[in-house]
């Protein structure tokens, strides 16, 4: 009887290291499975990312005064990639700098 119940420890021993290693796999899987879901929301992000910079720059243009169109010299002025003012009071445009006639 003494080795009947050593062998039943045996085997459950055995089965709890099966389960312990299943477990494991289990775990593997769902580790694998939160790495692939975590890839999928870094690219999302990734591309808002893209998103956003790309809105930003439109909203950054649009705000531009030659592209509101109140830059009397949007060729020649220094300032027209930066200049936001809602309107322009100078006469004239030499070497790139804006100045009032009066």
């Amino acid at each position: 009887m003494d080795q009947i119940k050593k062998i039943a420890i045996r085997i459950e021993k055995i089965n709890q290291k099966i389960r312990i290693i299943e477990d494991q796999k289990n775990i593997k899987i769902d580790l694998k499975n939160i790495e692939n879901v975590i890839s999928k929301l870094e690219k999302a992000i990734e591309e808002k990312e893209s998103d956003i910079h790309q809105i930003m720059e439109t909203l950054l243009e649009k705000d531009l005064a030659v592209v509101k169109e109140v830059c009397d010299f949007p060729l020649s002025c220094n300032e027209r990639k930066t200049c936001k003012k809602t309107y322009c009071n100078y006469d004239v445009c030499s070497n790139g700098c804006a100045y009032k006639m009066s």
